[in-house]
């Protein structure tokens, strides 16, 4: 019963209460067909929220989705239409304003869809998903992906001058390598396979499963934390980057119980709408704290242009029309050098930045953009039904996952419901690349179950 009153105050906060402290703080007095859609997305994925909150199953990915969902596509474009104000400068009609929300809806729509037929796949070719749970990961190859990713890392970091350059702002860091290419390598070979050791030793330790060498294996994780503190710190790296590496450890070594849905949704809630927007502070020199409403930071600040950088989708489609999947071939193959193929597309927020006019390109493309930018309103319904199919699986595969101690989806699920949120964010050729790095490093530690 208690439980069931804790989801009810939530619905009431999270559908009510938000949206209504977000009014007060703006004049709009108007009650329109853009202020209906909106609070549609609010309202709905506040009563999903809300509902996740009160189960019993570790609902994780879902939970980070509908968050990002709420607090991005929701409060934030809320936030934004009310005060006609965003992140980047830019005009919007209201049919513009209009259709990125049906956009948003369409795609939530199809999500949901996906996720039904995907929990029915899931059910009716279960036992050909077991090889997702009958691979392992091996004590001995996380040891020596261990060993090896020191090796790199030190590498790299004399490389570039020693340990303090770890902690220069992103930008210095990025300095200090000639090219893009250089860094991104150089970046990934420092961060990505000592980060996988860590979660696969912390996997291990969590199911008990280090039945010899138990203290080499304990001295070595603690080596590897400490490792992972200094190299994959907020200063140096992005905060999604290391958002998904503390919340993916944090998720594989905490036990869930019959409140730790409602306890995460509340953490997530507090973490992406107070404490993120001001997280950036202490990454630049000089730069003064200023406390302001929760609407004026969703309207001025750039880590909340999902919704906007949706309509500027709009704006470039309008004048270029769709990419018929060019975009998304630039992201499976982002691997390929641009001197093998000169053509090859930019990220679409860099993509639709340039075509608008920006100075500064380094700008999101949330998963919806992606979805439109490539095909337009059936690669919304196409894409994010098969968006939904992927997480259902994943999901489905995680639950059985736990009684099938360290299998690979033990691994990714709690990886990918941190990662999420950036993944969502885009852009897609970043988030893939950063995905897939790590999915590379991880199938280097696993084995295959013998049955």
């Amino acid at each position: 019963m208690v439980h069931l009153f804790k989801s009810f105050i939530l619905t009431i906060i999270l559908t009510f209460i938000l949206p209504l402290f977000i009014l007060n703080q703006t004049n709009y007095k108007i009650v329109d067909l853009t202020i209906i859609l909106n609070l549609f997305i609010i309202v709905y994925s506040g009563i999903r929220l809300s509902i996740l909150s009160f189960s019993n199953h570790n609902n994780i990915i879902f939970i980070t989705f509908w968050i990002f969902v709420y607090v991005w596509l929701g409060l934030a474009s809320f936030s934004q239409i009310l005060l006609n104000r965003y992140p980047w400068h830019g005009f919007y009609s209201i049919n513009e304003i209009n259709f990125g929300l049906i956009i948003i809806l369409l795609g939530l729509a199809f999500f949901d869809l996906g996720s039904y037929f995907g929990k029915k796949l899931y059910e009716n070719r279960s036992g050909k998903s077991q090889f997702l749970i009958n691979m392992i990961i091996s004590p001995t190859k996380t040891v020596l992906l261990g060993v090896l990713g020191f090796f790199v890392s030190l590498y790299v970091i004399k490389s570039t001058g020693g340990f303090n350059n770890l902690f220069l702002p992103r930008l210095l860091f990025e300095s200090l390598f000639p090219t893009t290419m250089d860094f991104l390598i150089n970046r990934t070979l420092l961060t990505i396979p000592i980060f996988v050791t860590l979660l696969s030793l912390l996997i291990l330790f969590k199911n008990k499963l280090i039945n010899k060498h138990f203290y080499f294996f304990f001295i070595f994780t603690i080596i590897t934390l400490i490792f992972n503190v200094l190299i994959n710190n907020p200063i140096v790296h992005p905060r999604y980057w290391f958002g998904s590496v503390f919340l993916s450890a944090i998720l594989i070594l905490i036990k869930w119980k019959r409140t730790s849905a409602f306890n995460w949704i509340c953490f997530f809630l507090i973490l992406m709408i107070i404490v993120f927007p001001y997280a950036d502070y202490f990454r630049a020199e000089n730069q003064q704290f200023d406390l302001k409403p929760i609407s004026v930071v969703m309207s001025e600040n750039g880590d909340y242009d999902a919704f906007q950088m949706i309509l500027n989708t709009i704006k470039y489609v309008e004048i270029k029309g769709i990419s018929y999947g060019a975009q998304l071939f630039g992201v499976i193959f982002f691997w390929l050098p641009r001197s093998l193929w000169a053509g090859k597309p930019h990220g679409s927020g860099a993509t639709v930045a340039e075509e608008l006019g920006y100075s500064f390109t380094n700008l999101s493309s949330p998963f919806w953009a992606e979805s439109y930018i490539n095909f337009g309103l059936v690669g919304v319904i196409l894409i994010l039904f098969l968006y939904g199919v992927f997480i259902r699986i994943l999901h489905e595969g995680y639950q059985n996952s736990l009684e099938n101690k360290a299998s690979l989806v033990s691994f990714i699920a709690p990886y990918f419901a941190a990662y999420q949120f950036f993944f969502l964010r885009g852009d897609l050729l970043n988030s893939f690349a950063y995905l897939i790095s790590v999915i590379f490093f991880f199938s280097l530690v696993i084995k295959i179950r013998k049955v």
